[in-house]
């Protein structure tokens, strides 16, 4: 028998036998797949504990954002509470000066005071009034709205401060160029103002429905003493 044909015991080392070799070749090939088998389950095993590390990781960032965001939220809704509970807040009160005159031209005029008070707790800042009056219609809402808009700016000239508690009387002289056909008149008008700390705008708008006792206006004279205005829709405060 040739050495290259020698048989080979289990765990034999025979270097000149050519069968030895073949199966010291076949271990080493099967205990390599073995050991690549265990690398790739290792390797999976890495990856899904990893995906898995990631994915709690991107759970954990998430709940820290909704976390900070529902902080955030409830930061502000204290914020504003204590704005809305320390702030000033403008109120008003509408009476007459003067009769309701109607004159042959068809025009009508009437002198007003608009009574405004601070029933917040600091000073509204740099307070002033406007007012007009319109034709009665079935809806003033949008016409409040327009003329608040319009006059929604910052007057440091013609204006005042108002403390908490305190009231002062504006007089306006009101008319209408036109009153044929019109029967009622509406009183429209904004208080626009500023609060502390940080000097922000805010508005009283109102909306009265001007008229006498027995509901008539603008067909007859109205004395000073029965002249009424009614609360109408349209009105706001922000």
């Amino acid at each position: 028998m040739s050495p290259l044909e020698e048989p080979c015991a289990p765990g034999q080392n025979l270097r000149s036998s050519d069968l030895c070799a073949q199966w010291k070749a076949a271990d080493a090939a099967s205990e390599g797949a073995t050991w690549t088998a265990r690398t790739f389950w290792l390797s999976l095993l890495g990856t899904l504990f990893g995906a898995g590390t990631l994915v709690a990781a991107f759970m954990a960032a998430r709940y820290a954002k909704h976390a900070a965001q529902e902080a955030r939220r409830s930061a502000d809704i204290a914020k504003d509470a204590l704005i809305a509970s320390e702030r000033a807040w403008i109120t008003v009160g509408l009476h007459a000066d003067s009769p309701i005159a109607i004159e042959r031209a068809g025009t009508c005029s009437l002198s007003v005071s608009l009574k405004v008070t601070n029933i917040g707790r600091t000073p509204a800042l740099n307070a002033h009034t406007s007012m007009t009056m319109i034709p009665s219609k079935v809806d003033h809402r949008a016409d409040v709205k327009a003329y608040a808009d319009e006059h929604r700016v910052s007057n440091d000239t013609w204006s005042r401060t108002v403390l908490p508690g305190e009231s002062y009387d504006r007089g306006w002289g009101l008319g209408l160029d036109e009153v044929e056909g019109v029967l009622y008149g509406v009183v429209i008008g904004c208080v626009t103002y500023e609060t502390l700390p940080d000097r922000a705008l805010h508005q009283t708008a109102f909306c009265y429905y001007v008229g006498g006792r027995d509901h008539a206006f603008l067909n007859r004279d109205i004395p000073k003493e029965e002249v009424t205005f009614t609360v109408a829709t349209g009105g706001f405060a922000d």
